[in-house]
């Protein structure tokens, strides 16, 4: 019955719907009807589509059972509370279907205490929804104090960088920082960071890119980042 219902209601295939109810069997213990019905018509009323809804019930099925008020719409609310427009929403979810799974509230606070704003935070979490699962320990803090103690950068630089924060910061980030001080070039940080290598050799740094593969292979970069943080 279960099985069917995910079929026929959120358009998974029988064996997506048998490994939702593997991940979560706790699911066969609800009347889909009376139950998951109305758990769906709150992930529509935000403007999910079908195929967006079926792949946040495949990745979370718990979320067919969540309370409609003080879990699902609490938990979208995040996103429009920063002011995130309806139509941008199934684009976001279907990004980050764990996103039901998760607390982002924690990170929300961490992006505004940078001095962020809600409308930039907004556009930042919709080119970059995947920001929302980050660790903070392992990479938004880290990621942050080294932008702000020794790159410089500020809250109106951030703003530029939408995509800062799922950089690489020991394969992007600081050896590209570090590279520009050895060879004293100066340049925003969004053109540092920003492109591929062989970008950042041509526009930025302007080196062979052989030369910059050398400092960042040979470890150079460290001696000039190190004593910085």
């Amino acid at each position: 019955m279960t099985i069917n219902w995910f079929k026929d209601n959120v358009g998974l295939s029988e064996t997506q719907a048998k490994k939702a109810g593997e991940k979560w069997p706790y699911v066969f213990g609800y009347k889909p009807d009376s139950t998951f019905t109305s758990r769906i018509e709150c992930l529509e009323s935000y403007g999910l589509s079908k195929e967006t809804i079926g792949r946040v019930v495949e990745s979370t099925p718990k979320v067919v059972a969540m309370s409609v008020s003080a879990q699902l719409g609490k938990q979208m609310d995040v996103f429009i509370d920063l002011g995130i427009h309806e139509e941008n929403l199934d684009k976001i979810i279907s990004t980050v279907p764990t996103f039901f799974g998760t607390c982002p509230q924690a990170r929300i606070e961490f992006f505004l205490s940078t001095g962020l704003d809600k409308g930039s935070l907004a556009e930042m979490i919709e080119a970059q929804p995947g920001i929302l699962f980050l660790s903070l320990k392992a990479n938004l803090r880290p990621k942050w104090e080294y932008f702000t103690k020794v790159m410089g950068g500020s809250a109106e630089d951030l703003k530029l960088i939408p995509g800062y924060f799922v950089l690489n910061l020991e394969q992007r980030i600081m050896p590209r920082f570090a590279f520009c001080c050895s060879r004293s070039v100066s340049a925003p940080i969004k053109d540092m960071v920003s492109g591929t290598d062989e970008y950042f050799c041509r526009k930025i740094a302007k080196v062979p890119y052989q030369e910059y593969r050398r400092f960042e292979e040979t470890g150079d970069w460290m001696m000039f980042s190190t004593p910085l943080m």
